[in-house]
């Protein structure tokens, strides 16, 4: 027996093992404060603890698994959003900078979001910004889902419209908005709370 404590690992000296054993080689008890103890030598677990643990983790991870799913969900719209908001701020800076009216068409389609808008008057080009993936739809102005969206900056950088909503496509009740400063121009994208149209 001591052999085998040895190959297992639980006692690297036979002097610790001797401690532990009884003369008949069975552990050995002893009594702490009255109550009996046994010595650590046959620690295990038994078949219905293992299934027991088992079951309850199976329950948190099924109970958490939504839950880490919409998050998941939640942070690719905020960075679709975040990234169109992005993309109008610098066609905004182009108007600006131009000092001309700048019109921004924006358009989805197959999950990708384009954001285009002309580079300049003495410029052939077009500024063509991908936002990919992107798990959002445009909200019409009749407030169903639409796949276009047009916004026009002025030479000082206002917007000519107040909002552009957006509506998730995995929870038709989560709402999007980018939101353009009256006075400035400058858009802001924020999850919208319920309640209000966007």
């Amino acid at each position: 027996m001591i052999g085998t404590l040895q190959r297992c690992g639980r006692a690297r000296h036979p002097a610790a093992i001797s401690k532990l054993l009884r003369q008949d080689g069975q552990p050995s008890r002893s009594t702490v404060l009255g109550i009996s103890v046994r010595a650590p030598l046959d620690v295990a677990f038994s078949l219905l603890e293992m299934i027991v643990v088992l079951v309850v983790l199976a329950l948190v991870a099924g109970l958490s698994a939504p839950m880490v799913a919409r998050s998941v969900g939640l942070g690719a719209e905020r960075r679709a959003v975040g990234a169109l908001a992005t993309a109008l701020t610098l066609a905004r800076l182009d108007a600006i900078k131009d000092g001309r009216w700048v019109a921004v068409d924006l358009s989805e389609a197959g999950g990708v979001a384009r954001v285009v808008w002309s580079d300049g008057p003495s410029s052939d080009g077009a500024e063509d910004h991908a936002v990919e993936p992107f798990p959002l739809v445009f909200e019409g102005g009749s407030g169903g889902p639409s796949t276009t969206a047009r916004v026009t900056f002025g030479p000082r950088g206002r917007a000519d419209r107040e909002r552009i909503g957006l509506r998730s496509r995995r929870s038709a009740d989560r709402l999007w908005v980018i939101e353009f400063d009256p006075v400035g121009g400058v858009p802001t994208a924020r999850r919208h709370t319920e309640g209000s149209h966007p």
